[in-house]
């Protein structure tokens, strides 16, 4: 008598075979909503569903996977501004980068505009761009300049003696923000 031997052959996992699986583990570790991974990376061949997306998170992510992600996650958390925004900005340029190649102008002209303000914001927030107005301060006193105009203004009322103590009293006396001038 044979026997025949049932097998049953369960479908792959469209998730798993996905050629950007990796990224959608992370993305799943990683918190984005499951509406948005399904959004994101659902194309015409391959439909996600959020039930199909949840079911390979529970079977198919490797719990090292998830202890990996959530370390980057952490490691996030304690990086400064500035450090988050240079990584969107690397994120910004390599998404430019495949619009470019795919020959999206309109993608790649948004991709520009990001980059942009990003760079603005870095250059801000790191001092190398400061559009507040700048203030100067000059203390004429102690200057090189004033201290030789007076010498030569004193020396050239000499002939003056009267003039010369009046400019002297008067430059005494004078005070400049806060401070005395001496002659």
């Amino acid at each position: 008598m044979s026997r025949l031997a049932v097998v049953l052959v369960a479908n792959a996992c469209s998730i798993c075979a996905h050629p950007k699986s990796k990224a959608i583990d992370h993305d799943l570790v990683g918190g984005v909503s499951l509406r948005t991974i399904a959004s994101n990376y659902s194309t015409a061949r391959n439909s996600f569903t959020i039930s199909g997306l949840s079911r390979h998170r529970q079977r198919h992510v490797s719990p090292a996977l998830q202890a990996l992600v959530r370390a980057e996650v952490a490691d996030d958390h304690s990086r400064s501004l500035l450090e988050r925004l240079e990584g969107h900005l690397g994120t910004v340029d390599r998404l430019l980068a495949t619009a470019e190649a795919d020959g999206s102008l309109t993608t790649a002209l948004a991709g520009i505009r990001e980059a942009r303000g990003l760079i603005e914001l870095v250059a801000r927030l790191s001092g190398e761009l400061d559009t507040r107005p700048q203030t100067l301060v000059l203390n004429l006193s102690t200057s090189a300049e004033w201290v030789e105009t007076r010498g030569m203004i004193l020396q050239a009322l000499n002939a003056y003696p009267d003039a010369r103590r009046a400019v002297v009293a008067a430059l005494s006396g004078a005070v400049v923000e806060g401070r005395v001038i001496e002659a």
